[in-house]
């Protein structure tokens, strides 16, 4: 075992003591290495039926379920990685008086309970303001815990008592946050109390800020705080000097506990569910089921453990898969056999703890209703529990003994929301549950129901969404609407008695927090929400808010603000310039881009609200379903069979409507849109197979159906126009429609190369609202689907008449045979009558064929695939005659021909002087002249080189594109900026869409197995000048004070024969050993260096030992030759713009010392400023105290600087060397001689520097 892993192991073995031999279970999963194992001294040989709780309301998990699977991986299913908040946790704690508790969280009722570990009654409660996801962490009689309010408290445990609370992210508009009003930055991960030091994160996406900190313990100020480019979710884990952060679908990440600063990305298969062991870092449960991690000791390999629950202590990990549970001895790379201890079969696999002491600890392990338990060291099973409902899931548990240990106690609580509680007992005579019960309010009068509840009710465009509720002292109103809507509500009151009453009342209802949450708030303080997120403001008493910041805050198109004494509502204004995307590609004439004037300007993206529709009804990524829908006040995401109503203003879901078999299809940029929204956004039409649905959007039902007259046929192609519907009819066979896997997984193996058929059309129709006939067109051969496009004054398309398009068996046809005779036709909306066609000529087309209406032209784009690269061509034809006006080519700049590079959709933007951009990734034409031009002060040959991949088309408004990069990134076309929006995935077509004033990204990712932190539908308000909020606010970094310390020497090598062997180096202080590749020569100089040699604590694996927060490097040296660059010694990685660590070297032929610190992320570097001499033994010398850096050359100071601020920033993945400068991409060798090397804790003052000459 090497120095570094010593250290590891004997760091991690000290934090696991943090809880040994207490009498509690004071953490979830027992410690704050959440290791499901905790010793603790338990006597009992049974456990019989103590209590049980079953008064709060089933827990609301943040998340939905995955996607059902993945073509691309041929994966039949998903495992959820973001489970933490699946159930209520227990935790069984001590006061500061020695007093037991039962403390349980509650996500669906906001708050934290004290139960009696002998009776189950409600010692007391604490209500947040909004869902407590996390279990709090425990110290001195203190519970530190989280929500999604934003605030970290600190609860006194004997009374429940605030101690202090602690806002973690700027004061920002709350949003709607996975069906739950939340804070901006909500906590979403635990809180954590270790060494003295109070650790937590706030916020979900780094667009906004999301930070991480630590607080003091008594206070709960701030003694750093750190912007963090993730997004943290999960239970926080700590060893003795490093917090490990989960990152929800994601990897896990490491920071220094002492300041913040970044340590190191883990390898992970993604997930939440996190154990920190003696070897490694072990997280999961990724695609597979699994948990994964690298052993710290340089070399060795993944550890990998199959499992679904897991445990680990004692040299072992226990794993319950469902079949078996299984102890592993713990591997090692120096074992890195995977040795079994024991293995026994079990179908438990839901919950799995370890406690005890020695022979006598327990493994407790559940499923379902039923809970067994096992000796941990054997396997052997000593007993089986069972609750007494066989629907009931249990999902976490704890034990530990009571009080003075004269009792133990084991608790579980359900998916459903019980609690349940055994004692233990040396008798297995079973008992009866004893009911424990919330404390009753003292009854009130009979409440006669109000008579504005009606009202508010019929105003409602839909019975599903949000309101604010004001005045109404004894919630009357509130619980009228509860009982006749489906509303979501947040009742707002002055008096801080009358919100503790109705917030008790409310919960004994089984209504509060995930349908009514209860704040006191003063009036004349503005209120705290996001503007146009509410459907319904009601007062039900006279309160002092004036009616524009009410009007403020409902939706502007379906909301409304009700006074108290108001005859009718008043409703808000509607957006300026809000523009619909009604269509596949926006609207008819298919520009892929809105008017919408507040997206098309902005500078910023707010965050509105985000959850809601999740990737379990997504179709597919890979298929590239159809884009999302939204005008008016309806949105409609096209889900995998379904359709889905959301509200565009807060994401609530309307309804769902199920499409007959066959009607969803696939691979739309070889299709068309199937569905669309009238302009005012009441209506959707559906091309449902046979029939045209007319769905009415705020209610998802069905109010015509206008039945297909052509035998054998189907309709396809659908379009809304001045209250018209122009539908085309196609054979069966036309689209790709599946509902089988391996259709579905045909279309993605093959549908991603080039030359793939596109679907066509051979009628065209148009009908009234009702499907009243109004006139057809019959084709003379086919038409092709994608390139239909319509305004008040034409229809325009391609039409193929080629023999063997006429006689086509499918209609699904290739470019290349569409266009042997093929013309391009404008045709009459009013009567279908024809206007013109001209004939089409495009040998080289191969891949695609779109159009688009633009400003009386049509745009037609197709492409060819060369080489291992997409090339486009456009040509832009006069729409009154169809003579051609303009054509260009290009190739795009990125290689690349399987993730859709060849077949990407134009964008025409509207600009603010009324011409139009033509966006053709990856260049832009002004689309009067075909001329190619540059955004803002660009030249004309800028490209659009997107980050990440190019999968998915883009779409557009004002100055702003959207497309996927590595996340959803939006372009501002006039500063050239990209900003990424959220760690998610956009979809692989289209489902970032700018109308109505917000930007929407409903889920588009699923079936994505790759590293994104989330995976969940979003959307953001735009900020500009305009708007007053140009930007999104930042709280600055916050570091705590470095202090110097007095030099002493850690690490220290004196170069001479007698301290080596033939190529290590024993160092004269410390543990670490240096390593040569060549044998080492030495002479009364020192070690000998001829430019190729070089010594490392470790020549394969970069991997550095401890290093100080401030730090001497000393080092006495003789140089034969000056290169560029040469290294004396340090340990430093300089990669572009990532640069760590610290060196004393040589740089054009002068000595220098360089150093990055946790303020800066930067290298300075300090030079003397005289040439060096060679063949001169010199003394060198590099300090810096945490605020300044000096060098020293032969005992005086030559340079100095102050630009380093904080601890130094190391890397751990980085060489200590001697003799070279060495990071991942560079190598730089001394010559000559180095005599000695000192590293030091601390500075040494300029008098020891001296008198070291």
């Amino acid at each position: 075992m090497n120095n570094l892993f010593a250290i590891f192991a004997l760091a991690t073995s000290l934090a696991l003591s943090y809880s040994l031999g207490r009498a509690d279970w004071p953490e979830h999963r027992g410690n704050p290495q959440r290791s499901g194992f905790h010793e603790q001294e338990l006597k009992s040989r049974h456990w019989v039926p103590l209590w049980k709780f079953t008064q709060l309301s089933a827990p609301q998990p943040a998340w939905p379920q995955p996607a059902k699977g993945s073509l691309w991986q041929k994966l039949d299913t998903l495992h959820a990685r973001v489970t933490d908040d699946r159930a209520d946790v227990p935790l069984i704690v001590n006061d500061a008086t020695g007093r037991t508790h039962v403390l349980i969280t509650s996500s669906a009722n906001d708050r934290l309970l004290s139960l009696d570990p002998e009776t189950g009654k409600v010692q007391w409660q604490f209500v947040t303001r909004a869902p407590v996801r996390y279990a709090p962490s425990i110290f001195n009689g203190i519970a530190y815990l989280g929500a999604d309010d934003g605030l970290v408290r600190a609860i006194d445990i004997a009374n429940g008592q605030l101690v202090w609370q602690t806002r973690i992210g700027p004061e920002m508009p709350w949003v709607v946050g996975n069906d739950r009003l939340v804070s901006s930055h909500p906590i979403r991960t635990s809180v954590l109390v270790h060494k003295g030091k109070v650790f937590a994160t706030a916020g979900l996406f780094p667009s906004q800020g999301v930070y991480a900190v630590g607080l003091d313990v008594a206070s709960g100020e701030p003694l750093w705080r750190r912007k963090i480019p993730q997004s943290p979710q999960g239970y926080l884990l700590a060893d003795s000097d490093k917090l490990y952060i989960p990152t929800g679908r994601s990897k896990p990440f490491a920071l220094k506990q002492i300041d913040g600063r970044f340590m190191f990305e883990l390898e992970s298969p993604g997930g939440t569910f996190c154990i920190l062991t003696p070897d490694a870092i072990l997280s999961g449960p990724g695609n597979r089921s699994v948990i994964e991690g690298q052993p710290s000791q340089p070399g060795a390999k993944m550890l990998s453990y199959p499992g679904k629950q897991f445990a680990a202590g004692n040299g072992l990990i226990w794993s319950a898969s469902g079949t078996e549970l299984v102890a592993h001895r713990t591997q090692t790379a120096s074992k890195p056999e995977a040795a079994t201890a024991w293995s026994v079969n079990c179908p438990l696999h839901h919950s799995l703890i370890v406690s005890g002491m020695g022979e006598d600890q327990l493994l407790f392990v559940a499923g379902g209703q039923h809970l067994q338990y096992h000796a941990a060291n054997t396997g052997q099973l000593r007993g089986q529990l069972s609750l007494d409902n066989p629907n009931l899931e249990i999902q976490y548990m704890a034990v530990s003994p009571v009080g003075k240990h004269d009792s133990e106690i084991l608790v579980a609580t359900t998916a459903s929301g019980e609690v349940f509680a055994w004692r233990g007992s040396d008798s297995p005579k079973p008992q009866e549950w004893q009911h424990a019960e919330l404390p009753r309010n003292p009854p009130t009068a009979a409440r006669a129901p109000t008579t504005r509840h009606p009202k508010v009710r019929d105003a409602l465009k839909s019975p599903r969404g949000w309101a604010l509720v004001l005045g109404d002292k004894d919630g009357s109103l509130v619980r009228d609407l509860l009982t006749t809507t489906e509303l979501r509500m947040i009742s707002l009151h002055t008096d801080a008695s009358a919100v503790t009453q109705l917030q008790n009342v409310l919960l004994q209802e089984g209504t509060y927090g995930h349908r009514v949450t209860v704040w006191q708030h003063e009036q004349g303080k503005p209120l705290p929400f996001s503007h146009g997120i509410f459907n319904a403001v009601v007062e039900a008493t006279t309160t002092k808010h004036n009616t524009n910041e009410l009007l403020a805050l409902a939706s502007p198109e379906t909301g409304f603000v009700w006074r108290a004494h108001a005859e009718s509502p008043t409703y808000p204004a509607a957006i300026e310039g809000a523009g619909v995307w009604r269509h596949q590609y926006a609207n008819p004439a298919n520009t892929s881009a809105t008017d919408d004037k507040s997206v098309g300007t902005a500078t910023a993206f707010r965050l509105l609200w985000f959850g809601g529709v999740g990737p379990n009804r997504i179709p597919d990524r890979h298929l590239r379903g159809p884009a999302p829908l939204t005008a008016g006040g309806a949105t409609v995401v096209q889900g995998d069979g379904v359709l889905i109503g959301i509200d565009p203003a807060n994401g609530t879901e309307r309804w769902e409507l199920k499409l007959p078999a066959f009607a969803m299809r696939y691979v739309t940029p070889f299709d068309c849109g199937y569905a669309c929204l009238s302009r005012d956004g009441n209506s959707l039409f559906v091309a449902a197979n046979h029939e045209i649905w007319q769905v009415d959007s705020y209610t998802g039902q069905v109010i015509h159906r206008t039945p297909i007259q052509t035998k054998g046929s189907r309709w396809g192609y659908i379009a809304e126009s001045n209250g018209n519907v122009i539908a085309s009819v196609m054979k069966h066979s036309a689209p790709r429609t599946a509902i089988d896997k391996e259709t579905r997984y045909s279309y993605v193996e093959s549908d991603y190369h080039s030359e793939r058929p596109l679907v066509t059309s051979r009628e065209l129709h148009s009908l009234t609202s009702d499907g009243t006939p109004r006139w057809s067109f019959r084709s003379k051969g086919v038409i092709v689907n994608g390139t239909i496009a319509l305004n008040a004054k034409r229809i325009v398309f391609l039409e193929s008449r080629s023999e063997q398009c006429l006689q086509h068996a499918t209609d699904r046809i290739p470019a290349p045979t569409l266009l042997e005779d093929a013309y391009l036709i404008s045709i009459s909306p009013q009567t279908g009558d024809l206007h013109w066609e001209v004939p089409l000529k495009w040998r080289s087309s191969q891949n695609m064929l779109f159009a688009q209406l633009v400003d009386q032209k049509i745009i037609l784009t197709t492409s060819e695939s060369r080489d291992d690269k997409a090339h486009y061509m456009l040509k832009v034809i006069n729409a009154q005659d169809g003579s051609p006006q303009w054509q260009a080519e290009h190739g795009h700049v990125k290689n690349g021909l399987f993730h859709g590079e060849q077949v990407h959709h134009p964008v025409a933007l509207k600009q603010a002087d009324g011409k139009f951009l033509l966006i053709a990734e990856p260049f832009l034409y002004d689309l009067e002249t075909g001329t190619r031009i540059g955004p803002g002060n660009q030249s004309a040959d800028w490209a659009l080189n997107r980050p990440g991949h190019s999968c998915g088309t883009l779409s557009g408004a004002g100055n702003c594109l959207f497309f996927r990069a590595g996340n959803p990134t939006v372009l501002n076309l006039d500063t050239s900026t990209f900003t990424a929006l959220a760690p998610t995935r956009a979809g692989c077509w289209i489902n970032m869409i700018p109308a109505g004033g917000r930007l929407l990204i409903p889920e588009g990712s699923s079936s994505c197995v790759c590293h994104y932190s989330l995976q969940t539908s979003m959307a953001f308000t735009p900020l500009s000048e305009a708007s007053g909020i140009a930007n999104i606010p930042v709280l600055p970094d916050q570091y705590p004070p470095v202090l110097p310390q007095p030099a002493k020497s850690i690490y220290a090598w004196d170069f001479s024969q007698q301290s080596a062997t033939a190529r290590t180096v024993t160092p004269a202080t410390g543990s670490v050993k240096l390593h040569a590749l060549e044998d080492l020569t030495f002479s009364r100089d020192g070690l000998n260096l001829n430019g190729t040699q070089w010594l490392s604590n470790n020549l394969k694996y970069p991997r550095l030992p401890a290093m100080p927060e401030t730090i001497t490097l000393e080092a006495w040296v003789k140089v034969d030759e000056s290169p560029e660059w040469a290294g004396v010694v340090g340990a430093v990685q300089d990669n572009g713009r990532y640069e760590r660590g610290c060196m004393l070297g040589i740089h054009n032929n002068r000595f220098f010392f360089s150093l990055a610190s946790s303020q800066r992320n930067n290298l300075t570097y300090l030079e003397s400023p005289s040439l060096l001499t060679k063949q001169k033994l010199t003394h060198l010398v590099g300090t810096y105290d945490g605020n300044l850096m000096r060098l020293y050359v032969d005992g005086k100071q030559v340079a100095e600087s102050t630009q380093q601020k904080g601890g130094l920033y190391i890397d751990r993945n980085s060489w200590l060397t001697v003799g070279a400068y060495k990071d991942n991409d560079e190598l730089y060798r001394f010559r000559g001689n180095i005599k000695s090397v000192t590293i030091y804790d601390g500075v040494l003052d300029e008098a020891s520097i001296r008198s070291r000459r």
